[in-house]
C-alpha cells in the first residue's frame, strides 16, 4: 500500500477515534449522580479510549507492531460488557450464565496463553472469534429483550453487534491484508474503521438516550 492509501486509512481510524474520544468526555461529564449500570459503561469507554490510542500511537510510529493490543481491546470488551449485560439482564438464568461464560473463556484463554505464549504476540483468531460471540449473543438477548422492557442501552447493543460481526469477519477470514478495490487501494481494515464509526453513533445515541 502506498503513502496516500496509508494516510487515508489512517485518517479514518484516527476519525473514528476523535468519536470515541468525544463520546468518552460525554459520557464522563454527566457521570455524577447516575446509576451503577452508567458507570460502569462509563469506565468501559474510558479503558476502550486509552487502548485505542495506544494502539493508533503505535501504529503511526511503527517502532513495534501493535497486533498484541488486540487481545486487550477484545479483553476489555468482554470485561465491561459482561458486567454490563449481567445488570441488564433481570433473569437469574441468564446472570448465571453470564459468570459462568466469563469463567470458562477465561480460563480457556490462560490456558491456551501459558501453553504457547508466542501467540501474545500474533492475532488469536480463537480469542477474538469466542469472546466476540459471546458478546454478540448478550447484546442480541437484550434486544429481544428490549421488545418488552425498558429500551435501557438498547442502541448500544445494536451497536456492538453490528461492529462485533464485522470484526470477528475480518479476523476469520485470515486475509488481514486483504483489497478490495486496485482503483484506489482499499485495504480490509478502512471497512473496519467504517463500522467502528458506525458504533460511535450508536455510542452517541445511547448518550442522548440516557441524559436526556
Amino acid at each position: 500500500m502506498n503513502q496516500d492509501n496509508l494516510l487515508l486509512s489512517f485518517s479514518i481510524s484516527l476519525f473514528g477515534l476523535a468519536l470515541l474520544i468525544l463520546n468518552t468526555i460525554l459520557f464522563v461529564s454527566k457521570i455524577k449522580g447516575k446509576d451503577k449500570l452508567y458507570k460502569i459503561f462509563t469506565t468501559y469507554l474510558v479503558f476502550l479510549t486509552i487502548e485505542e490510542i495506544a494502539c493508533n500511537s503505535i501504529g503511526f510510529s511503527q517502532i513495534i507492531p501493535n497486533t498484541f493490543l488486540v487481545h486487550f481491546h477484545f479483553n476489555i470488551h468482554f470485561l465491561f460488557l459482561s458486567l454490563l449485560y449481567y445488570n441488564l439482564f433481570t433473569s437469574v438464568t441468564l446472570k448465571k450464565l453470564v459468570i459462568i461464560l466469563y469463567v470458562i473463556v477465561c480460563l480457556g484463554l490462560a490456558i491456551q496463553y501459558f501453553t504457547n505464549p508466542s501467540i501474545f504476540w500474533q492475532f488469536n483468531v480463537p480469542e477474538i472469534v469466542i469472546i466476540s460471540l459471546v458478546i454478540i449473543c448478550y447484546a442480541l438477548i437484550h434486544i429481544y429483550n428490549c421488545i418488552s422492557e425498558q429500551k435501557n442501552y438498547f442502541h448500544f447493543s445494536i451497536g456492538i453487534s453490528l461492529f462485533l460481526i464485522c470484526a470477528s469477519v475480518i479476523y476469520m477470514s485470515g486475509q488481514y491484508e486483504l483489497v478490495f478495490w486496485q482503483n484506489p487501494l482499499i485495504d480490509i481494515w478502512i471497512f473496519s474503521s467504517i463500522f467502528f464509526i458506525t458504533f460511535q453513533v450508536f455510542i452517541f445515541k445511547e448518550w442522548k438516550k440516557q441524559t436526556k
